[in-house]
């Protein structure tokens, strides 16, 4: 194997033999995580909580609704808090690190970003 590329920057000893030691008896499916959605992990339960209520429902939320995220003080600095970024994204990652923005997302047809999600931080309740 060359000295650089890919073997160079992830190990500094390459060792090309471990690409291919346990192929078809070693299986890793068991120790991966699956990721269910395409936004950061700290949000996926609200987005869960999202979805299952419009399936609950039936239907979209009424107009005047408004959705309450509690989130715990580690998750709050992360996709929380009152930044205009995570109130009003500005790009894809921004979005993905807005639980208004992904419980909006989860049901597009009746919750307005940003005004129907608010959120409660952990500490304060």
């Amino acid at each position: 194997m060359k000295e650089s590329g890919w073997g160079r920057i992830i190990n500094f000893t390459p060792h090309p033999d471990r690409l291919t030691a346990g192929l078809g008896e070693q299986w890793e499916l068991l120790d991966v995580g699956i990721k269910p959605c395409p936004a950061c992990r700290m949000t996926h339960g609200a987005i869960d909580a999202a979805l299952l209520l419009r399936i609950h429902l039936g239907t979209g939320l009424p107009a005047d609704t408004t959705l309450t995220v509690t989130l715990n003080p580690v998750d709050d600095t992360i996709v929380g808090g009152g930044a205009a970024n995570k109130i009003e994204p500005r790009n894809t990652v921004e979005a993905q690190f807005s639980v208004r923005f992904q419980v909006a997302a989860a049901d597009p047809e009746s919750i307005e970003i940003p005004a129907a999600v608010k959120y409660v931080n952990g500490q304060s309740i």
